[in-house]
């Protein structure tokens, strides 16, 4: 479970297609948290509430990304333990 979300299990059984997936969508997760802030604090939103608004859209989008993708991971480790997901 530790790098579950990064795909991991699936590049260990061989299921690379599946590893990328879960590699792409946990950097995007991550690079839309890591953008929220300093949009946030750009000059192009200084009046106003324009930028804590995109700032949570960011960070809730790139959390909404990370916990399906960890979920996922859940689920393919109950799959890994029961036998259904093998190489």
């Amino acid at each position: 479970m530790v790098l579950g979300f990064f795909g991991a299990h699936h590049f260990y059984l061989g299921h690379n297609r599946d590893g990328f997936r879960y590699l792409l969508y946990t950097l995007a997760g991550l690079l839309l948290m890591a953008v929220a802030v300093p949009i946030a604090k750009s000059s192009a939103f200084s009046s106003g509430f324009g930028g804590v608004v995109v700032a949570l859209f960011l960070l809730a989008g790139g959390l909404g990304v990370i916990a399906a993708i960890y979920a996922q991971a859940l689920l393919d480790a109950i799959r890994i333990l029961t036998g259904s997901l093998a190489p």
